[in-house]
């Protein structure tokens, strides 16, 4: 396909084409000089596919219940298929009807069934507890199968089936078919075979619940083509790939580092984008925005480097920051089956070069259990700061030394990050800093803590062209939180502006995220906004 006839536009005008004559395949080209923090382009998801944690939210837009005329907008909770939940606003444009009428809720509650049985379940889960055993990115192909059978098949075919009025933004089926689809499902020859072996009675066990659902539904005649036309292992197999190949997490990026991680959603116009280590776009999701005036969720792209016209414009598909070359492409060629070529990982310029000096690991190092030891430790101060607000004086006995324990744990950690010779701006040696200001801060030692933040701080200047704006900015409110218990207020204005001016470029000005950082600057954020408004970060 050397051309796809249509162009991203956004209310800015600022236009990009999809063009595949100028190597790297489809690819997004600017056609016009972008600035940084420029609005590329916003779309709405075809589907979403909430991880078993997150599925109280919305399965449609992920907003969650809020304030409304004064009273808690009430959620409702699919009792049938255990899996969708629908807030109060997509609940006026009729998602809820077409849930229970259109037959999805009945696909849905079949895939459960038929996952329980093809994986083998503990037979003594309750329905709700195998709801939960369903993968985000196997819901997310279900529901991309059903709703475009139900859009296209039935309206093609003029089936005699009640056809509802889809309460979701028009979705351009052919533009779906043109995405990529990764065809190496499993990296290895023995996951490839278990894959096909699953799916395979997946749809089997699916189509047999359906067929046995219609037998029992008087008013529907059973027809096994109805269900083969698309819950079968080639259809199953493109939706899949494109889920895996093109597919965007779906990210809350106001929730603790960690805990940002939703589920998995497709957005069509924003699949054509090109990976970078170094990217000059950033991809985000808008929860609680009703800007598309739909059932939908809403993902932007916003330009966090100045972009000339022609310029390819690149997202980073993967976490990268604080990543070796060799790590960064590990990787993208088990997630995405391609080795990264971009300018960051070729090391043609010097800023590539002098990135990979302060990041690259030692021959022979151990650097996954220092992340293991990471991992658990966050999780333990998640826990210790929800139960007490970073109020120190709330730490109960046992908390005090869950604290104590992971405050160990960490200089454990360090110890082994100097003993392996790790590069000061490594995610691992970053990532330390980090944690361990953290745990300073709950414990009340608020000057030691910003000593911390400040390392962390110095490490990722380093790095900055590979390292998220969005999570450094996070990182730079809780350093502002930690300078205003020392009393340094000055400092404290500094850095709220700098991660301001982070999250406006990458995120916009109306994000939710931006909004609660505003609200910390107490009544001054036109002077900080003024004062960072030409940096370039």
């Amino acid at each position: 396909m050397d051309h796809l006839g249509f162009c991203l536009t956004d209310r800015y005008e600022v236009q990009a084409d999809i063009d595949s004559k100028n190597g790297g395949g489809i690819h997004v080209i600017a056609k016009e000089n972008l600035c940084r923090g420029d609005h590329i382009l916003s779309c709405n998801a075809v589907s979403i596919g909430l991880d078993p944690e997150y599925r109280h939210l919305c399965a449609y837009c992920v907003r969650r219940c809020t304030e409304d005329n004064n009273k808690l907008s009430k959620t409702y909770r699919c009792c049938k298929c255990h899996i969708i939940s629908i807030c109060s606003f997509c609940q006026t444009q009729g998602v809820k009807r077409w849930h229970e009428e259109s037959g999805e809720c009945l696909v849905l509650a079949c895939l459960v069934r038929a996952n329980f049985q093809v994986f083998e379940g503990d037979q003594d889960l309750t329905f709700l507890e195998k709801a939960k055993e369903v993968d985000s990115s196997i819901l997310l192909t279900v529901r991309i199968l059903f709703r475009r059978w139900s859009e296209l098949i039935l309206h093609d075919n003029n089936q005699q089936e009640k056809k509802m009025a889809s309460p979701f933004p028009n979705v351009e089926w052919e533009v779906l078919d043109a995405l990529y689809t990764c065809s190496s499902i499993g990296a290895t020859s023995d996951e490839k075979l278990y894959y096909d072996h699953a799916i395979n009675a997946l749809c089997d066990v699916m189509i047999s619940l359906l067929l046995e659902n219609d037998n029992n539904d008087n008013d529907c005649a059973p027809s096994q083509n109805k269900w083969k036309s698309w819950m079968n292992k080639e259809e199953f197999d493109s939706i899949m790939g494109k889920v895996i190949g093109c597919g965007h997490a779906v990210t809350d990026v106001s929730a603790s580092l960690g805990c940002q991680c939703l589920g998995r959603a497709l957005f069509l116009e924003h699949s054509f984008y090109n990976h970078a280590c170094s990217p000059n776009a950033y991809f985000s999701c808008h929860f609680d925005n009703q800007e598309s005036g739909y059932a939908a969720l809403t993902a932007r792209i916003h330009c966090i480097h100045d972009t000339s016209k022609g310029e390819s414009v690149t997202i980073s598909y993967i976490p990268t920051s604080g990543l070796d070359c060799t790590e960064r492409r590990k990787r993208l060629k088990d997630g995405y089956n391609f080795e990264c070529q971009c300018d960051a990982c070729e090391r043609k310029w010097a800023w590539a070069k002098k990135i990979e000096d302060h990041v690259a690991l030692p021959v022979g190092h151990e650097v996954d259990v220092l992340r293991n030891m990471q991992y658990e430790c966050n999780q333990e101060l998640l826990t210790l700061i929800d139960e007490c607000k970073y109020s120190p004086e709330h730490l109960n006995e046992r908390q005090r030394s869950d604290l104590q324990i992971c405050l160990s744990t960490i200089q454990m950690n360090k110890r082994g990050i100097h003993n392996q010779n790790i590069p000061g701006s490594h995610e691992v040696s970053i990532e330390s800093h980090r944690l361990n200001a953290a745990a300073l801060s709950l414990s009340g030692d608020a000057e030691s803590a910003v000593k911390e933040h400040e390392a962390f701080h110095k490490a990722v200047q380093n790095i900055l062209r590979i390292f998220d704006p969005v999570a450094y900015a996070t990182s730079l409110n809780e350093y502002a939180a930690a300078l205003e218990k020392v009393g340094d207020c000055s400092r404290r204005d500094e850095i709220i502006s700098l991660a301001l001016d982070n999250v406006s470029c990458a995120l916009g000005r109306d994000h939710i995220f931006r909004n609660s950082m505003m609200s910390t600057l107490k009544g001054r954020p036109e002077k900080v906004q003024k004062k960072r408004k030409h940096s370039n970060i």
